[in-house]
């Protein structure tokens, strides 16, 4: 196979090739895969944007799995004068151990069981999208992991403590450096999910106000197909003409045509093609998109002339052939120079007398919203007729609701002529973004979660500092020390964990999203509005989640305090 394909690409080529191009022919090898999974369009549509969600879900998982461990080991250093008095009273280490296990093993159960209800519930619509069915595998992996998660962190500041001399320390003061260490780290991963939501996000944005190059609101398409209605091929011109004459003549109709298929509707068609008095250099092919247009398309569609003319009544098959292309395939093929009378020919080499190109139009985004615009020549569909067609109208009013007047057009013309779709040309543009739609929206699911998640850590590890720093603050108060002091005391420290999380996740951030560029459109990666986004949400989630055990500190009775513990 190996040999034959590189017959064929050598055939292909001719004698005249360059030593370049035979190296790279020579070294074309045939790659096998796996027939086990079948063949699906799915695969190739969805592959990138899931390696995505996964590693997002993947911050996600490691989030929860931090602020589990953040706030079991938070309780604990509360506990830690429970644990040693414990211990100076006589408990065995085992005892201690077996009282935490217990309990961590009861958390970690129900907490894992909650999770996967919720997520078989949860996920289900986006599984029946995906025509999948839930994976027994990954729910155990995700129950197992929280099971895991509770025992391994609720465990470890027993281990800790078992190993302390409970004597000089029953009464000593108690840190959450490990606590706070696991917060910073939180806030760095969180940073990472919010700023890859707020590119997507933006990027999204200037994808859908984009100048895509023609009109997309106030157009209704119409997919037809005359071979399904025994038209010979003789007769499609003469129909299609027919078509588009009686529906210039509905009420609240400004224009209509035809194209062998319209803007962004998943069809395309491109192939090689030669240019009369142009020789590619290296024996490289010229390659070009094609489509087959009648009489008033561009101006249904509001793309602009920029030189020559349009198609119109007299490009018939019994006329000269004839071709109108866009400003990129000037640019390309033919710099600073007048294209007008030029001819040209699909296939190579170039066999007079070819199609002569009668007029130029402005670039437009013919086959994808997120591609620049790309060479494209457009032929007469009266000189080429095909039977599968699109017919484009452009109306006063809401396109959709001239529905039944176009339907009632089609079988006054023939009876047994299919319509096999009708849609607004917006909506057709909405639906080739459901890809950016769909990641953009579960990105930011999980950066919300995530938000929720980090804010619960950051409450709890501070409301237990505050009980444990609680003579403390009583002392303070008793010196002199205001309601606003003690709030700003409990506020620094959410804030310096945050400083120090951002710190952390800033750089990582930055880095990745080299991993984003196929995701991005018209945003850099170090876009501001998203930097900015990410730190606001996460500056105001702070000071929110330090707020309330920083007022409850406020709160303190400095006489009750002095005699806590």
């Amino acid at each position: 196979m190996n040999v034959r394909l590189r017959q064929f690409y050598l055939e292909q080529a001719g004698s005249h090739i360059s030593a370049d191009v035979r190296r790279k022919i020579e070294s074309v090898r045939v790659q096998l895969k796996s027939g086990g999974g079948g063949i699906s369009a799915y695969r190739y549509l969805y592959s990138q944007p899931l390696h995505l969600l996964m590693a997002v879900v993947a911050v996600v998982l490691l989030i929860a799995c931090a602020n589990v461990a953040t706030l079991l080991l938070a309780r604990a250093s509360a506990r830690r004068p429970e644990f040693l008095t414990r211990l100076a009273l006589g408990a065995s280490r085992t005892r201690l151990l077996r009282q935490v296990l217990t309990e961590s093993v009861l958390l970690s159960f129900i907490g894992g069981a909650l999770g996967v209800a919720v997520g078989w519930w949860s996920v289900k619509l986006l599984l029946l999208l995906l025509h999948l069915h839930p994976v027994m595998k990954v729910l155990a992996f995700t129950f197992a992991l929280s099971i895991f998660t509770g025992i391994f962190f609720g465990i470890f500041p027993a281990l800790k403590f078992s190993r302390m001399d409970p004597r000089p320390a029953v009464m000593g003061r108690w840190r959450i450096g490990s606590a706070q260490a696991l917060i910073a780290s939180q806030i760095s991963l969180l940073l990472i999910l919010l700023f890859t939501a707020g590119l997507l996000a933006h990027s999204l944005l200037a994808l859908e106000r984009q100048d895509i190059g023609f009109q997309r609101d106030s157009i209704l398409v119409v997919k037809t197909d005359a071979g399904l209605a025994g038209y010979k091929p003789s007769e499609f011109s003469a129909l299609y003409r027919d078509i588009g004459d009686r529906l210039s003549t509905l009420p609240g109709v400004l224009s209509a045509s035809i194209g062998r298929f319209t803007p962004v509707s998943g069809y395309s068609s491109s192939g090689n093609f030669s240019l009369e008095g142009y020789t590619p250099s290296s024996g490289k092919k010229l390659r070009v998109y094609d489509v087959p247009v009648a009489p008033r398309f561009f101006e249904t569609l509001n793309i602009p002339l920029v030189l020559g003319r349009t198609f119109s009544a007299r490009d018939t098959p019994a006329a000269s052939a004839v071709a109108i292309v866009n400003q990129s395939f000037v640019n390309l093929y033919l710099p600073n120079q007048n294209p007008i009378g030029r001819h040209m020919a699909l296939g190579s080499p170039f066999k007079a007398p070819g199609a002569e190109i009668v007029g130029v139009v402005a670039d437009s985004k013919f086959y994808d919203v997120r591609e620049k615009a790309q060479p494209m020549v457009f032929f007469s569909l009266w000189q080429q007729p095909t039977a599968e067609a699109e017919v484009v109208v452009r109306t006063t009013a809401a396109p959709l609701s001239l529905a039944a007047e176009v339907r009632q057009a089609f079988k006054q013309i023939s009876s047994k002529l299919p319509i096999l779709g009708m849609n607004t040309l917006d909506s057709q543009i909405e639906k080739s973004l459901d890809q950016q739609k769909m990641v953009t929206k579960l990105c930011s699911i999980f950066g919300l979660l995530a938000l929720l998640l980090v804010s619960v850590g950051i409450y709890g590890t501070l409301a237990y500092s505050v009980a444990g720093r609680t003579n403390e603050i009583g002392v303070r108060m008793a010196i002199g020390a205001q309601r606003h002091n003690v709030i700003w005391l409990i506020l620094r420290d959410s804030l310096m964990l945050t400083a120090a999380g951002v710190v952390l996740g800033l750089p990582l951030a930055l880095g990745g999203t080299r991993w984003l560029k196929s995701f991005l459109y018209g945003v850099q990666g170090t876009d501001p509005l998203a930097i900015a986004f990410a730190l606001l949400l996460i500056i105001a989630l702070a000071l929110l989640a330090g707020y309330l055990p920083a007022r409850r500190a406020a709160r303190i009775d400095p006489m009750r305090a002095l005699r806590h513990e």
